[in-house]
């Protein structure tokens, strides 16, 4: 294994994330909008645009941006290098390599959360049409001023009971269609190529063809080698068949195409479960009162569910979560592999 890092790990995780953020911001934007009922339209999300591009310019779909870089920056990078601690340990304390992604990616997740939060709810406050605020920093000032410095933290909580799971399982499910990939392709994971890796990262929802043919598809320890070619490749390594050594070798770990596609589709709906946490987040974090929106999370999803329905009131805006979620999760986690390899000059280019 090579030598990690960490500041490779947070210039990847930095950039990976200003590149993504900036991408999906419109669709952030409209979401944000519909979540907390600032932005409707009798025609739906198509007049919701349309009406904003009429009366605000094209530049309204990046509105609140540039608060939103400037928080993706460190919650990125502490999101990806604190995954890299954490999978470490993990491993070094031998837990299996899935296992070990799930729990540090719902570690980091939550850790990346308590760090850069104020910065979240500045980027959402600054997305309302009726803001003030002239800068992040004005924010900043303005809300711990007008409502004390736990405001910054509205809504904090219902946060991390959304980001443990689904964070979590986003990174044990990347990790599990790399290898799927890769072993369709014949392939060790760090020969990937800039497409494979962004195709895995694409593969949290769509599915990708695995070739049968391709032999024992697993990661094996020091001192295995598994190819089901093993009469015309000679090797001083142990060599066994794919289908008595997958049997009776437990020590090589053979990724499933359909163990990944599960664990992408539990993503899914990890993400939609929680997603009535996100939407009592985002009220919480635009909330302009001295006093709470709701005394907690649960009393908030209670709420929301009496007053306006599970439908149009928890998932209001499901669907453009949906859009966003494929390609954010497959620029930045495609892309943080790629620059982290590039800058330890070991990526593979066509």
């Amino acid at each position: 294994m090579a030598p990690r890092n960490r500041g490779e790990e947070l210039l990847a995780g930095g950039v990976a994330g200003i590149v993504s953020r900036t991408a999906i911001a419109p669709i952030e934007r409209v979401k944000i909008l519909v979540q907390t009922g600032a932005g409707r339209s009798s025609a739906g999300y198509t007049g919701l645009v349309r009406e904003m591009y009429h009366n605000e310019g094209l530049l309204a779909f990046w509105r609140g941006n540039t608060a939103g870089v400037v928080r993706v920056v460190p919650y990125m990078s502490a999101t990806f290098l604190c995954y890299e601690e954490y999978k470490a340990a993990l491993l070094g304390c031998g837990a299996h390599k899935q296992q070990a992604a799930l729990a540090a990616g719902s570690l980091a997740g939550v850790t990346a959360v308590c760090l850069t939060y104020p910065l979240d709810l500045v980027r959402a406050a600054m997305a309302k049409p009726s803001s003030v605020y002239t800068s992040m920093f004005h924010a900043l000032r303005s809300i711990s001023a007008e409502r004390g410095v736990g405001a910054l933290y509205s809504g904090i909580s219902a946060t991390v009971l959304g980001v443990a799971p689904y964070a979590g399982l986003k990174f044990a499910s990347y990790e599990a269609l790399k290898g799927v990939v890769g072993a369709s392709l014949g392939l060790d994971e760090s020969q990937l190529r800039p497409w494979q890796r962004v195709s895995a990262g694409a593969l949290y929802s769509p599915s990708v063809r695995a070739d049968r043919g391709s032999g024992c598809r697993g990661q094996c320890r020091p001192g295995l080698r598994c190819d089901a070619r093993a009469s015309s490749t000679p090797s001083s390594q142990p060599v066994y068949p794919r289908d008595v050594r997958c049997r009776q070798y437990p020590t090589c770990s053979r990724p499933s195409l359909a163990l990944s596609l599960k664990g992408a589709l539990a993503g899914l709906l990890a993400q939609t479960a929680v997603y009535p946490l996100d939407v009592v987040r985002r009220r919480m974090q635009m909330h302009d009162g001295k006093t709470a929106l709701y005394s907690s999370p649960w009393s908030a999803v209670a709420t929301i569910a009496r007053e306006e329905g599970v439908r149009g009131g928890l998932y209001r805006g499901l669907s453009l979560n949906w859009l966003k979620t494929m390609p954010n999760v497959a620029i930045y986690m495609s892309l943080y592999d790629i620059l982290k390899l590039q800058l330890r000059g070991r990526l593979t280019h066509d």
